[in-house]
């Protein structure tokens, strides 16, 4: 924002302190963040190297043996944030039906 009349108009229409607004805009980031952004780069080489089939646990065991201490349920946070996630139910299925709905057994001879 480029004048000092919309931010006031913006901190009257939310109901907060213009003093409020300018120190949570020059707010330092979160030690958390700061950890998240550094783990990132890490995760997305590793989740790229598995063929996009690592999920939390495995992606937490990688960065570990790499020397990056982190946690399952941080990992997996960083991956639902960033909408990543391992492989699909559907991709785990056989694959040798043409239509996922006609059972195994359906063109079967039944005695």
């Amino acid at each position: 924002m480029q004048t000092a009349e919309p931010i006031k108009l913006l901190c009257q229409t939310l109901d907060v302190s213009r003093a409020g607004y300018y120190a949570h805009r020059y707010k330092p980031e979160r030690h958390r963040c700061q950890q998240d952004q550094k783990l990132l780069p890490l995760l997305r080489q590793e989740f790229e190297a598995s063929r996009k089939s690592y999920g939390s646990p495995r992606l937490q065991v990688a960065l570990r043996r790499q020397g990056h201490p982190c946690g399952k349920n941080e990992v997996s946070s960083i991956l639902q944030t960033r909408g990543r996630s391992g492989r699909k139910e559907s991709e785990d299925l056989c694959h040798e039906h043409t239509n996922p709905m006609t059972p195994p057994f359906a063109n079967r001879r039944w005695i």
